[in-house]
This record gives structure tokens, sequence and C-alpha cells, in this order.
């Protein structure tokens, strides 16, 4: 049980609750910014994983969970892309130990910027003490906030159920790469790549549709997938528009 909460902003220059702030800060700006794969999963354990959600609550409907070996591969595929000109910071941070001190949860929001653009995302880091020092064998994250622009968007619940019912709508309609769209919104991952699976797999598909196929591919950590939807979007169209990391595929 994690019973001792101590907030970051408090923290003593070379306490354990300080190592172990940044310990994860470094981590996230070795991957997100600087696309250092070896940095960002150096202190990560072997059985660790990833649970991505719309909440703080556990086990979700909507959950998506990425174990460590398939959370590498997409790791090393996204650092092809270019970061320079984002920062990530964390905000509203605690970390908490276990009574024993073996463990430890570490609570923040993440805010990520890059010209035009800011996200927020809440996130819980678990972690265990080792004899080489502190492992993350858990990371859930949800978002709590995008601004494009000046285009705001504030999830909670009024705003999950405006885009749940997005995707009731376009479910019945024409196009089913809007229902794709719609799913992807909703941080409805599991839906949104079997949907985009049965859009390629039907005639016709587009160099477009293989490129948001390639893109919910690496997001749900099927990087095989990706790599195989880059290179058949490229066969059906050469000057596909395609995300940076896909520059990495021959």
């Amino acid at each position: 049980m994690l019973i001792i909460a101590i907030t970051a902003s408090l923290l003593a220059a070379d306490s354990p609750e300080k190592e172990i702030a940044d310990l994860v800060l470094n981590s996230q700006r070795a991957g997100l910014v600087r696309g250092d794969t070896a940095a960002y999963i150096a202190p990560w354990a072997r059985d660790g994983r990833w649970v991505m959600q719309r909440g703080p609550e556990p086990k979700q409907k909507y959950e998506l969970i990425v174990d460590y070996k398939r959370g590498l591969a997409r790791a090393e595929l996204r650092s092809a892309g270019e970061h320079t000109t984002r920062t990530l910071e964390h905000e509203k941070t605690e970390v908490l130990f276990s009574k024993d001190g073996t463990l430890a949860r570490y609570v923040c929001t993440a805010v990520v910027q890059q010209e035009g653009y800011t996200e927020k995302v809440r996130e819980i880091y678990l972690l265990r003490r080792t004899g080489s020092g502190w492992r993350i064998y858990e990371n859930r994250f949800w978002p709590k906030m995008t601004l494009i622009g000046t285009k705001l968007k504030l999830f909670g619940s009024e705003y999950w159920a405006h885009l749940d019912q997005a995707v009731s709508d376009t479910a019945k309609g024409d196009e089913p790469v809007n229902h794709v769209y719609a799913l992807m919104d909703a941080h409805r991952w599991a839906e949104a790549y079997a949907s985009v699976q049965a859009l390629t797999k039907s005639g016709g598909a587009k160099a477009s549709d293989w490129a948001l196929r390639a893109v919910v591919a690496l997001v749900v950590a099927r990087v095989n997938d990706a790599r195989y939807s880059v290179r058949k979007a490229r066969s059906v169209d050469p000057k596909v528009r395609l995300p940076p990391w896909a520059a990495a595929i021959k």
C-alpha cells in the first residue's frame, strides 16, 4: 500500500523523491523530445507495460494495454520522427511510497508543447526498487486537454459522451473512413484498428487509407503492420502524405 505522499515541488535536491521525479521526466524527454529510444527505455522493467485510458479509473472499457516488447518496438519506430521543436514539462506532481520503501507511484500532468500545439496528459507511473535502482513497471495515462491554434478540447465526461455519439453517428454513414476518425478521436483504439483494417481490406483502398492504417497501427503498437501499411500506401501513391517516422521505412 502506498501511504507516504510528497509533492514533488517540495523535494530536496538529493532525495529519493527527486530521484524518481527526474528519472521519469528524463525518460519521457529522451523518447518524446530527443527521439533517444535507448535513454527512454533504460529505466523500464522488462515486464513493464503502458496503459492508455480515458480517465483515472482502472480496468476501463476502452483501455489499451501494450507490453514491453511491443512498446519498445513502437518507441524505436516513432523515434525516427522529428522532435526538435517539442518541449515537455511535468506539473501537479506527487510521489508516493510503500511503507517498506520498495514501491513508488509518481503522478504528474505531462505538458507537451510545440508551435501552435499544447497537450496535457495525466499520468501514473508505478516503480519498484531493484538492486540497480528504480525501475518503471507501469505507465497509465489519459488525455486532459489539447489546444491546437485557438481550438481547445477539455476531456471530461460530457466531451467523451459527445465523441462516443460521433462514433455511433458515423457507424451509420456512407464513409467508413469517417468512422475510423471518430473512433480515433474517442480514443477507442482497438476498434479504430479493426475498422481501418476492414477499410483497407475492401477493394479500392486509397493510399490515404493505408497511411491512416499505419498511424493507427503504430498507436496500438502493431509495428510490423505499421511498416507494411506505409509500404502499401507508397505503392498506391508514391507522393502520399505520411507521418515523419515513415521516413525510416524503405
